[in-house]
C-alpha cells in the first residue's frame, strides 16, 4: 500500500513539472529575445516609481499591521449581553489568575475550575480537575425537567472574558439560559489582594411563557478526603458523615481544605438570603438524577465503587420566571494556603453592611416581551468601567457607574492577567482516556484511576503507623486492593 501511494505522488510531481516546464518554455518563446527592451522597461519601472508619492507605512497591508495588537484585537470582540448587562469578550478556552486565585473556563466542554496560588510553588486545584474539568457542574431544572450544563449533554457552551474575571454561558435550546460569573474580589475592600470569587448564577427565561426554573450546583471537591475531615461549616468543626441541610443560616459556610490549601463556599448571610437546600455527601449521590439527594447522615463518604469521594450539592430555590427576564442567585469563593483560614465571619459582617467590594449581584429587569433584547452598540465611554472598594454591583439597571475611568482587560486590579492556558485534566491509565474521579469503576468499565490506587496505599500505611489501627477499615481497604489488583489482571 505505501508503495503505491509513493507511486501516485511521484507521478502527481513528475505531471506539476512537466506542467511548470513547459509553461516556462511558451513564455520564454513569446517574449522578444533583446537585451535592450529589458533594459528600457526597467528604466520606465523607475521613473513612475520616483513620480509616485511614498505611502504612509502604517497604512500598508503588512502581515505586522494586518495583525494588530492583542488589545485592539480583543476591543473589536467586546459585545454587550443583552439579559444581564455584562461586557465580554467570547473566548474558546482560557485561564486568569488575580491575586490568590485563578479560574479555567473551557468553552470546547462547559467545564470550569479553581485554583488557588500560594506564595511559592505552582497552583493548587480546589476542586477536582477530573474529565476534562466537568466534574463539578451545574443543572437547571425548567418546568420540572433537569438539564446537566455539560457540551456532552447537548448543551451549547461559551466561555467569556470579562472586565472582573470571566463567565460560563450554557444555553438550553430556546427554553433557558445559565449565564455562571466569577468575579475576582479582595475579601477586604480597602486591600488590593484578590482572594475571593463572586459568583453570581443568572437564569434567563428564553421561552414565550412563563417557567419555573431552578438552579443546582455540583462542586467535586477533594482537599478533606485524604486528611480526615471532609467538610466543616461555621457551627460544625467536622462533618465526617453525610448530611442534608434544609435550614443553612447558621453553617453560613462549607469548608474543604488540607493542610496545603482551603476552600470555602460562603452562602447564606442576612443579604445574601440562603440555598434551599445544602448537601454533603458521597459523590455518586450528589450526582445522581434526583434533584435534591437522598442521604444517609450514619454513612461515611463511601460507596460501592470508591471511597472517601465527596461533593458538595447546592440547591438554590426555584422562582418563576415571565419571558425573556433574568433572576439570580449569588454565592461567594474564598480561599487560602498554608494552613491559613480563608475569608469568613468579618467578611459575612461587611457584606451584611454593604461595605464590601462587590455586594450580591442582581439582574436587570427587563420589560417582558415577545421577542427577545437584541445587543446593542456600545461607545468607548460605555465599555468603560472601574475598580474600587465599595463598588456597587457590577450590574446596575441604571448603569450609573460605567463612567470615562480607563479600562484595560489587562491591567491588575481593573482585570485578571491572562494566566496562559495550561491542561490541568490528570490524565488516567484507561483505555478511554477519561477519568472519573477518585473511583475505580466496576461492572463493564474497563478504567483503572491510578491516583486512587496510591491513594488507597497511602491511607493503608497512615492507619498502620498511627496508635490507634482501625481494623474495619483495614479490612476494606485491603478488600479494595484486591479488587483493583483482580482487575489489572484482566488488562
Amino acid at each position: 500500500m505505501r508503495k503505491l501511494i509513493k507511486l501516485v505522488i511521484a507521478v502527481i510531481i513528475g505531471t506539476l513539472l512537466f506542467t511548470v516546464n513547459a509553461a516556462s518554455q511558451t513564455a520564454s518563446a513569446a517574449l522578444p529575445d533583446s537585451n535592450s527592451s529589458v533594459q528600457e522597461d526597467k528604466a520606465t519601472v523607475q521613473e513612475e516609481k520616483q513620480e509616485q508619492p511614498k505611502k504612509d507605512p502604517s497604512k500598508l497591508r503588512t502581515k505586522a499591521n494586518l495583525k494588530g495588537d492583542s488589545e485592539s484585537k480583543k476591543r473589536s470582540k467586546i459585545t454587550n449581553d443583552p439579559y444581564t448587562g455584562w461586557i465580554y469578550i467570547p473566548e474558546k478556552h482560557f485561564t486568569l489568575q488575580n491575586g490568590d486565585m485563578m479560574i479555567e473556563l473551557d468553552g470546547r466542554t462547559g467545564g470550569f475550575c479553581i485554583f488557588a496560588i500560594p506564595e511559592s510553588g505552582g497552583e493548587i486545584p480546589l476542586i477536582s480537575t477530573h474529565e476534562s474539568l466537568t466534574a463539578s457542574y451545574f443543572v437547571i431544572q425548567i418546568d420540572g425537567r433537569n438539564y446537566i450544563l455539560t457540551k456532552r449533554n447537548g448543551i451549547k457552551t461559551e466561555a467569556r472574558r470579562t472586565p472582573y474575571g470571566g463567565q460560563m454561558v450554557y444555553q438550553v435550546g430556546n427554553k433557558a439560559q445559565l449565564i455562571v460569573d466569577f468575579s475576582f474580589m479582595p475579601s477586604i475592600a480597602t486591600s488590593t489582594r484578590v482572594d475571593m470569587l463572586r459568583v453570581t448564577l443568572y437564569t434567563i427565561n428564553l421561552a414565550k411563557t412563563t417557567k419555573t426554573i431552578a438552579v443546582k450546583g455540583i462542586f467535586d471537591t477533594y482537599l478533606g478526603e485524604a486528611d480526615g475531615t471532609h467538610f466543616s461549616t461555621k457551627t460544625l468543626g467536622k462533618v465526617n458523615r453525610e448530611k442534608q441541610y434544609t435550614a443553612f443560616y447558621d453553617e453560613q459556610w462549607v469548608n474543604s481544605e488540607n493542610a496545603n490549601a482551603a476552600i470555602r463556599f460562603i452562602l447564606s448571610s442576612q443579604r445574601l438570603g440562603t440555598p434551599e437546600t445544602v448537601t454533603l455527601a458521597s459523590k455518586n449521590k450528589i450526582t445522581s438524577e434526583l434533584w435534591k439527594p437522598t442521604i444517609d447522615e450514619a454513612k461515611g463518604y463511601n460507596s460501592a465503587s470508591s471511597y472517601n469521594n465527596s461533593g458538595i450539592g447546592i440547591n438554590w430555590k426555584p422562582a418563576t420566571v415571565d419571558p425573556y427576564q433574568v433572576e439570580a442567585y449569588t454565592f461567594y469563593i474564598s480561599c487560602s494556603t498554608g494552613g491559613i483560614e480563608p475569608a469568613g465571619e468579618n467578611f459575612i459582617k461587611q457584606l451584611d453592611e454593604g461595605s464590601v467590594a462587590l455586594l450580591p449581584d442582581h439582574p436587570t429587569k427587563l420589560l417582558s416581551s415577545s421577542e427577545a433584547p437584541k445587543p446593542i452598540e456600545l461607545s468607548d465611554a460605555d465599555i468603560q468601567t472601574w475598580y474600587w472598594e465599595n463598588m456597587p454591583s457590577v450590574v446596575d439597571p441604571e448603569n450609573t457607574y460605567w463612567n470615562d475611568s480607563s479600562m484595560s482587560f489587562s491591567n491588575v486590579p481593573t482585570a485578571a492577567k491572562q494566566a496562559g492556558s495550561k491542561d490541568f485534566e490528570q490524565k488516567p491509565i484507561s483505555s478511554t482516556g477519561n477519568s472519573s474521579g477518585n473511583n475505580v469503576k466496576y461492572g463493564d468499565s474497563d478504567e483503572i484511576d491510578m491516583e486512587y490506587i496510591q491513594l488507597l496505599l497511602d491511607h493503608i500505611a497512615e492507619i498502620e503507623n498511627s496508635d490507634q489501627v482501625n481494623d474495619a477499615e483495614l479490612e476494606f481497604l485491603n478488600a479494595e486492593i484486591d479488587s483493583v489488583m483482580e482487575k489489572l489482571r484482566g488488562f
